[in-house]
Protein backbone atom coordinates (compact mmCIF):
# COMPACT_ATOMS: atom_id res chain seq x y z
CA UNK A 1 0.00 0.00 0.00
CA UNK A 2 2.75 2.41 1.01
CA UNK A 3 4.34 1.54 -2.10
CA UNK A 4 1.86 2.30 -4.23
CA UNK A 5 1.39 5.62 -2.68
CA UNK A 6 4.61 6.34 -3.27
CA UNK A 7 4.56 5.90 -7.05
CA UNK A 8 1.16 8.06 -7.27
CA UNK A 9 2.18 10.64 -5.37
CA UNK A 10 2.51 14.06 -7.37
CA UNK A 11 4.10 15.59 -4.59
CA UNK A 12 7.16 13.02 -4.26
CA UNK A 13 7.31 13.24 -8.49
CA UNK A 14 7.75 16.78 -7.98
CA UNK A 15 10.29 16.50 -5.69
CA UNK A 16 12.15 14.11 -7.48
CA UNK A 17 12.07 16.45 -10.36
CA UNK A 18 13.69 18.83 -8.12
CA UNK A 19 16.65 16.63 -7.32
CA UNK A 20 17.16 15.93 -10.99
CA UNK A 21 17.51 19.83 -11.60
CA UNK A 22 19.60 20.29 -9.13
CA UNK A 23 21.95 17.34 -10.34
CA UNK A 24 22.07 18.97 -13.58
CA UNK A 25 22.58 22.43 -12.25
CA UNK A 26 25.90 21.17 -9.99
CA UNK A 27 26.95 19.54 -13.59
CA UNK A 28 26.97 22.93 -15.29
CA UNK A 29 28.20 24.82 -13.14
CA UNK A 30 31.22 22.68 -12.89
CA UNK A 31 31.33 21.98 -16.54
CA UNK A 32 32.08 25.99 -16.70
CA UNK A 33 35.48 25.11 -15.44
CA UNK A 34 36.38 23.05 -18.07
CA UNK A 35 38.50 24.25 -21.37
CA UNK A 36 35.65 25.07 -23.88
CA UNK A 37 36.49 24.84 -27.57
CA UNK A 38 34.42 25.76 -30.06
CA UNK A 39 34.56 25.61 -33.80
CA UNK A 40 33.05 27.97 -36.84
CA UNK A 41 33.08 28.00 -40.13
CA UNK A 42 32.03 30.43 -42.63
CA UNK A 43 32.13 31.31 -46.25
CA UNK A 44 30.87 34.75 -47.09
CA UNK A 45 30.37 36.52 -51.59
CA UNK A 46 30.46 39.86 -52.59
CA UNK A 47 31.07 41.94 -55.92
CA UNK A 48 32.43 44.52 -56.92
CA UNK A 49 31.50 47.41 -59.24
CA UNK A 50 34.18 50.36 -60.30
CA UNK A 51 33.34 53.28 -63.27
CA UNK A 52 36.45 54.06 -64.89
CA UNK A 53 36.36 56.66 -68.32
CA UNK A 54 32.77 55.60 -68.94
CA UNK A 55 33.83 51.90 -68.64
CA UNK A 56 32.00 49.71 -66.14
CA UNK A 57 34.36 46.81 -64.77
CA UNK A 58 32.58 44.09 -62.59
CA UNK A 59 34.08 41.31 -60.10
CA UNK A 60 32.81 38.59 -58.03
CA UNK A 61 35.05 37.57 -55.06
CA UNK A 62 34.13 35.23 -52.16
CA UNK A 63 36.24 34.22 -49.07
CA UNK A 64 36.23 31.17 -46.67
CA UNK A 65 37.33 30.24 -43.20
CA UNK A 66 37.54 27.45 -40.66
CA UNK A 67 38.32 28.72 -36.52
CA UNK A 68 39.08 27.06 -33.81
CA UNK A 69 39.06 28.18 -30.65
CA UNK A 70 39.80 27.09 -26.99
CA UNK A 71 39.31 29.45 -23.57
CA UNK A 72 40.11 28.28 -20.15
CA UNK A 73 39.67 29.78 -17.09
CA UNK A 74 42.80 29.34 -14.90
CA UNK A 75 41.90 31.38 -12.22
CA UNK A 76 39.26 33.49 -10.85
CA UNK A 77 39.94 33.69 -6.98
CA UNK A 78 37.57 30.57 -6.08
CA UNK A 79 34.48 32.56 -7.63
CA UNK A 80 33.85 29.79 -9.64
CA UNK A 81 34.78 27.38 -6.73
CA UNK A 82 31.87 29.16 -4.75
CA UNK A 83 29.05 28.93 -7.17
CA UNK A 84 30.09 24.81 -7.59
CA UNK A 85 29.60 24.99 -3.54
CA UNK A 86 26.16 26.37 -3.75
CA UNK A 87 25.12 24.05 -6.29
CA UNK A 88 25.85 21.28 -4.33
CA UNK A 89 24.02 22.67 -1.02
CA UNK A 90 21.17 23.16 -2.75
CA UNK A 91 20.78 19.34 -4.33
CA UNK A 92 21.29 18.86 -0.64
CA UNK A 93 18.27 20.66 -0.11
CA UNK A 94 16.30 19.17 -2.66
CA UNK A 95 17.40 15.67 -1.80
CA UNK A 96 16.64 16.70 2.12
CA UNK A 97 13.30 18.35 0.23
CA UNK A 98 12.31 14.80 -1.05
CA UNK A 99 12.85 13.11 2.46
CA UNK A 100 10.59 15.55 3.72
CA UNK A 101 7.92 14.54 0.74
CA UNK A 102 8.26 10.96 1.57
CA UNK A 103 7.48 11.60 5.35
CA UNK A 104 4.71 13.67 4.89
CA UNK A 105 3.16 11.06 1.99
CA UNK A 106 4.30 8.06 4.37
CA UNK A 107 2.10 10.20 7.47
CA UNK A 108 -1.10 11.03 5.17
CA UNK A 109 -0.83 7.90 4.04
CA UNK A 110 -0.95 6.29 7.83
CA UNK A 111 -3.51 8.92 8.91
CA UNK A 112 -5.79 7.47 5.78
CA UNK A 113 -5.66 4.09 6.92
CA UNK A 114 -6.16 4.10 10.39
CA UNK A 115 -9.04 6.71 9.89
CA UNK A 116 -10.59 3.57 8.07
CA UNK A 117 -9.29 1.47 10.88
CA UNK A 118 -11.16 3.68 13.47
CA UNK A 119 -14.79 3.76 10.94
CA UNK A 120 -14.62 -0.08 10.53
CA UNK A 121 -13.62 -0.57 14.34
CA UNK A 122 -16.62 1.80 14.86
CA UNK A 123 -19.46 -0.20 13.09
CA UNK A 124 -18.44 -3.50 14.01
CA UNK A 125 -18.94 -2.26 17.41
CA UNK A 126 -22.33 -0.90 17.06
CA UNK A 127 -23.00 -3.95 14.64
CA UNK A 128 -22.14 -5.98 18.00
CA UNK A 129 -24.08 -3.35 20.41
CA UNK A 130 -27.60 -3.76 18.01
CA UNK A 131 -27.32 -7.22 18.20
CA UNK A 132 -26.82 -7.39 22.08
CA UNK A 133 -29.43 -4.53 22.48
CA UNK A 134 -32.21 -6.81 19.90
CA UNK A 135 -31.05 -9.94 22.02
CA UNK A 136 -32.19 -7.72 25.32
CA UNK A 137 -35.11 -6.56 23.80
CA UNK A 138 -36.01 -10.83 22.44
CA UNK A 139 -35.42 -11.23 26.69
CA UNK A 140 -38.12 -8.61 27.79
CA UNK A 141 -40.36 -9.71 25.11
CA UNK A 142 -40.68 -12.80 26.93
CA UNK A 143 -40.34 -11.25 30.52
CA UNK A 144 -43.40 -12.74 32.85
CA UNK A 145 -45.86 -9.90 34.03
CA UNK A 146 -47.72 -7.24 32.40
CA UNK A 147 -46.46 -4.28 35.64
CA UNK A 148 -46.02 -0.71 33.69
CA UNK A 149 -42.39 -0.61 34.71
CA UNK A 150 -41.64 -3.92 32.40
CA UNK A 151 -44.07 -1.83 29.03
CA UNK A 152 -42.05 1.04 30.12
CA UNK A 153 -38.42 -1.27 30.13
CA UNK A 154 -39.71 -2.71 26.99
CA UNK A 155 -40.06 1.03 24.94
CA UNK A 156 -36.92 1.82 26.37
CA UNK A 157 -35.11 -1.31 24.74
CA UNK A 158 -36.80 -0.59 21.52
CA UNK A 159 -35.97 3.15 21.67
CA UNK A 160 -32.33 1.80 22.11
CA UNK A 161 -31.96 -0.40 19.51
CA UNK A 162 -33.34 2.30 17.19
CA UNK A 163 -30.56 4.84 18.54
CA UNK A 164 -28.08 1.68 17.99
CA UNK A 165 -29.16 0.89 14.50
CA UNK A 166 -29.29 4.50 13.51
CA UNK A 167 -25.67 5.15 14.58
CA UNK A 168 -23.92 1.86 12.60
CA UNK A 169 -25.94 2.85 9.49
CA UNK A 170 -24.31 6.35 10.15
CA UNK A 171 -20.98 4.63 11.28
CA UNK A 172 -21.17 2.57 7.66
CA UNK A 173 -21.40 5.36 6.02
CA UNK A 174 -18.23 7.06 7.41
CA UNK A 175 -16.06 3.91 6.77
CA UNK A 176 -17.40 4.05 3.24
CA UNK A 177 -15.95 7.90 2.83
CA UNK A 178 -12.72 6.81 4.81
CA UNK A 179 -12.56 4.33 2.38
CA UNK A 180 -12.77 6.84 -0.86
CA UNK A 181 -10.55 8.78 0.79
CA UNK A 182 -8.08 5.71 1.04
CA UNK A 183 -8.27 4.99 -2.20
CA UNK A 184 -8.31 8.67 -3.66
CA UNK A 185 -4.71 8.87 -1.93
CA UNK A 186 -3.42 5.45 -3.25
CA UNK A 187 -4.66 6.31 -6.97
CA UNK A 188 -7.61 3.99 -7.11
CA UNK A 189 -11.17 4.48 -8.03
CA UNK A 190 -13.01 6.14 -5.18
CA UNK A 191 -15.72 3.50 -5.42
CA UNK A 192 -13.00 0.72 -4.76
CA UNK A 193 -13.53 -1.10 -1.19
CA UNK A 194 -10.56 -1.56 -0.03
CA UNK A 195 -10.04 -4.65 2.15
CA UNK A 196 -7.20 -4.01 4.66
CA UNK A 197 -5.84 -6.39 7.12
CA UNK A 198 -6.44 -6.14 10.31
CA UNK A 199 -3.85 -3.87 11.95
CA UNK A 200 -2.27 -4.64 15.25
CA UNK A 201 -3.19 -1.69 17.83
CA UNK A 202 -0.96 -1.51 20.36
CA UNK A 203 -1.79 -2.92 23.56
CA UNK A 204 0.15 -0.62 25.91
CA UNK A 205 1.77 3.04 26.20
CA UNK A 206 5.07 2.93 24.87
CA UNK A 207 8.23 3.42 27.59
CA UNK A 208 9.26 6.93 26.97
CA UNK A 209 11.91 9.07 27.11
CA UNK A 210 11.26 11.54 30.11
CA UNK A 211 13.46 13.81 29.09
CA UNK A 212 11.44 16.17 26.06
CA UNK A 213 14.56 17.97 25.89
CA UNK A 214 16.46 14.97 23.89
CA UNK A 215 13.47 14.89 21.51
CA UNK A 216 13.83 17.93 20.58
CA UNK A 217 17.28 18.22 20.19
CA UNK A 218 17.20 15.10 17.89
CA UNK A 219 14.20 16.91 15.72
CA UNK A 220 16.56 19.91 15.50
CA UNK A 221 19.54 18.08 14.15
CA UNK A 222 17.81 15.53 11.82
CA UNK A 223 14.59 16.88 10.96
CA UNK A 224 14.91 16.75 6.73
CA UNK A 225 13.04 19.91 6.40
CA UNK A 226 15.04 22.12 8.66
CA UNK A 227 18.36 20.06 7.05
CA UNK A 228 16.83 21.39 3.58
CA UNK A 229 16.11 25.12 5.30
CA UNK A 230 19.74 25.36 6.44
CA UNK A 231 21.43 23.30 3.05
CA UNK A 232 19.62 26.63 1.23
CA UNK A 233 21.41 29.36 3.85
CA UNK A 234 24.79 27.84 3.07
CA UNK A 235 24.10 27.67 -0.61
CA UNK A 236 23.33 31.29 -0.51
CA UNK A 237 26.17 32.46 1.59
CA UNK A 238 28.26 30.54 -1.50
CA UNK A 239 26.16 33.01 -3.82
CA UNK A 240 27.51 35.71 -1.57
CA UNK A 241 31.29 34.55 -1.71
CA UNK A 242 30.56 34.12 -5.41
CA UNK A 243 29.12 37.85 -5.62
CA UNK A 244 32.17 39.62 -3.62
CA UNK A 245 34.54 37.96 -5.87
CA UNK A 246 33.28 38.77 -9.05
CA UNK A 247 35.00 41.79 -8.81
CA UNK A 248 38.35 39.91 -8.70
CA UNK A 249 40.36 39.30 -12.33
CA UNK A 250 40.30 36.34 -13.81
CA UNK A 251 42.78 34.80 -15.76
CA UNK A 252 42.08 32.33 -18.54
CA UNK A 253 44.61 30.89 -21.08
CA UNK A 254 43.25 30.94 -24.61
CA UNK A 255 44.42 29.37 -28.30
CA UNK A 256 43.10 29.95 -31.54
CA UNK A 257 43.48 28.63 -35.38
CA UNK A 258 42.32 30.14 -38.39
CA UNK A 259 42.13 28.78 -41.61
CA UNK A 260 40.99 30.31 -44.89
CA UNK A 261 41.31 31.99 -47.91
CA UNK A 262 41.11 35.88 -48.61
CA UNK A 263 39.00 37.60 -51.59
CA UNK A 264 42.24 37.68 -54.15
CA UNK A 265 42.62 33.84 -53.35
CA UNK A 266 45.15 33.49 -51.28
CA UNK A 267 45.31 31.09 -48.32
CA UNK A 268 45.48 32.43 -44.64
CA UNK A 269 46.17 30.55 -41.64
CA UNK A 270 46.32 32.24 -38.39
CA UNK A 271 47.72 31.01 -35.10
CA UNK A 272 46.85 32.65 -31.24
CA UNK A 273 47.98 31.23 -27.91
CA UNK A 274 48.26 33.47 -25.05
CA UNK A 275 47.14 34.54 -21.04
CA UNK A 276 44.01 36.74 -21.04
CA UNK A 277 43.06 38.65 -18.14
CA UNK A 278 39.63 40.28 -17.56
CA UNK A 279 39.65 42.63 -14.73
CA UNK A 280 36.17 44.55 -14.22
CA UNK A 281 36.20 48.28 -13.55
CA UNK A 282 33.02 49.58 -14.09
CA UNK A 283 29.68 48.12 -14.24
CA UNK A 284 27.48 51.09 -12.88
CA UNK A 285 27.05 49.53 -9.91
CA UNK A 286 25.90 46.26 -10.70
CA UNK A 287 28.09 44.26 -8.76
CA UNK A 288 27.57 45.89 -5.28
CA UNK A 289 23.84 45.53 -6.24
CA UNK A 290 24.19 41.70 -6.84
CA UNK A 291 26.05 42.17 -3.16
CA UNK A 292 23.63 43.73 -1.51
CA UNK A 293 21.16 41.21 -2.81
CA UNK A 294 23.02 38.16 -1.92
CA UNK A 295 23.12 39.29 1.42
CA UNK A 296 19.54 40.57 2.08
CA UNK A 297 18.64 37.03 0.92
CA UNK A 298 21.12 35.28 3.35
CA UNK A 299 19.17 36.94 5.97
CA UNK A 300 16.34 35.80 4.88
CA UNK A 301 17.14 32.34 4.24
CA UNK A 302 18.72 32.44 8.31
CA UNK A 303 15.70 34.08 9.60
CA UNK A 304 13.89 30.94 7.95
CA UNK A 305 15.90 28.44 9.73
CA UNK A 306 14.81 30.11 13.07
CA UNK A 307 11.46 30.25 12.75
CA UNK A 308 11.28 26.52 11.57
CA UNK A 309 13.82 25.50 14.49
CA UNK A 310 11.18 27.28 16.77
CA UNK A 311 8.17 25.18 15.02
CA UNK A 312 9.81 21.90 14.84
CA UNK A 313 10.66 22.47 18.33
CA UNK A 314 7.14 22.61 19.25
CA UNK A 315 6.11 20.16 17.02
CA UNK A 316 8.39 17.53 18.62
CA UNK A 317 7.13 18.73 22.37
CA UNK A 318 3.60 18.43 21.51
CA UNK A 319 3.86 14.99 19.55
CA UNK A 320 5.53 14.16 22.91
CA UNK A 321 3.07 15.20 24.96
CA UNK A 322 0.13 14.13 22.75
CA UNK A 323 1.85 10.58 22.75
CA UNK A 324 1.63 10.60 26.64
CA UNK A 325 -1.77 11.78 27.03
CA UNK A 326 -2.72 8.73 24.55
CA UNK A 327 -0.91 6.16 26.50
CA UNK A 328 -2.78 7.43 29.24
CA UNK A 329 -6.04 7.49 28.08
CA UNK A 330 -5.79 4.25 26.56
CA UNK A 331 -4.70 2.82 30.34
CA UNK A 332 -7.93 4.37 31.55
CA UNK A 333 -10.08 3.11 28.85
CA UNK A 334 -9.18 -0.43 29.27
CA UNK A 335 -9.63 -0.29 33.19
CA UNK A 336 -13.34 1.52 32.08
CA UNK A 337 -14.23 -1.42 29.52
CA UNK A 338 -13.03 -3.94 32.38
CA UNK A 339 -15.87 -2.22 34.75
CA UNK A 340 -18.33 -1.65 32.53
CA UNK A 341 -18.16 -5.48 31.69
CA UNK A 342 -18.67 -6.40 35.11
CA UNK A 343 -21.37 -3.94 35.22
CA UNK A 344 -23.41 -5.11 32.63
CA UNK A 345 -23.27 -8.85 34.04
CA UNK A 346 -24.36 -8.18 37.14
CA UNK A 347 -27.23 -6.09 35.61
CA UNK A 348 -28.07 -8.44 33.27
CA UNK A 349 -27.86 -11.60 36.40
CA UNK A 350 -30.13 -9.36 38.29
CA UNK A 351 -32.38 -8.50 35.23
CA UNK A 352 -32.83 -12.12 34.55
CA UNK A 353 -33.38 -13.04 38.36
CA UNK A 354 -36.42 -10.50 38.68
CA UNK A 355 -34.17 -8.12 40.62
CA UNK A 356 -33.57 -5.43 38.09
CA UNK A 357 -35.24 -3.45 35.83
CA UNK A 358 -34.41 -3.19 32.15
CA UNK A 359 -33.08 0.44 32.42
CA UNK A 360 -30.25 -0.32 34.45
CA UNK A 361 -29.53 -3.09 31.78
CA UNK A 362 -29.18 -0.69 29.21
CA UNK A 363 -27.46 2.16 30.50
CA UNK A 364 -25.05 -0.53 31.96
CA UNK A 365 -25.26 -1.74 27.73
CA UNK A 366 -24.81 1.98 27.30
CA UNK A 367 -21.48 2.34 29.39
CA UNK A 368 -20.11 -0.56 27.51
CA UNK A 369 -20.16 0.72 24.23
CA UNK A 370 -18.89 3.87 25.31
CA UNK A 371 -16.16 2.16 27.10
CA UNK A 372 -15.46 0.52 23.99
CA UNK A 373 -15.75 3.17 21.90
CA UNK A 374 -13.06 4.53 24.35
CA UNK A 375 -10.42 2.12 24.24
CA UNK A 376 -10.87 1.68 20.13
CA UNK A 377 -10.00 5.36 20.13
CA UNK A 378 -7.97 5.73 22.05
CA UNK A 379 -5.59 2.67 20.56
CA UNK A 380 -5.98 4.18 17.03
CA UNK A 381 -4.75 7.62 18.73
CA UNK A 382 -1.73 6.14 20.44
CA UNK A 383 -0.62 4.23 17.04
CA UNK A 384 -0.93 7.99 15.40
CA UNK A 385 0.71 9.42 18.11
CA UNK A 386 3.57 7.21 17.84
CA UNK A 387 3.87 8.01 14.05
CA UNK A 388 3.16 11.73 14.74
CA UNK A 389 6.03 11.66 17.41
CA UNK A 390 8.44 9.61 14.86
CA UNK A 391 7.58 12.53 12.07
CA UNK A 392 8.52 15.27 14.44
CA UNK A 393 11.46 13.86 15.07
CA UNK A 394 12.58 12.85 11.23
CA UNK A 395 12.79 9.43 11.53
CA UNK A 396 9.45 8.30 10.14
CA UNK A 397 10.58 5.88 7.31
Amino acid sequence: MLGRALCQSPQLAQALAAVAEQQAAVQLQRAGGQPQLQAQAGWAAGSLRQHDSGDTLRASRSTRELALSLQWELFDFGQRQAQVQAAQDLLRAALDSQDQAVQQLLMDTAEAYYDQVLAAGRAQLLSQSEAATSGLLQQAQLRKGDQALDKLGLLQARASLARTSLSRQQADTSLRMAQARLAALLGLPVMQALQLQAPVLPRAGPTLDPQAESLVTEALQQHPQLRAARARAQAQQGELQAARRSRWPVLSLVHGQRLGRDAYGVRERQARLGLELQVPLLDGGAQQARQAQAAAELRARLGEVQVLEQELARKAYEAWLDLQGQASAHRLALQLRDVAQALLAGETSAFLAGDSDMFDVLDARETLDEADDEVLSASVGMALAQLRLAAALGRLR
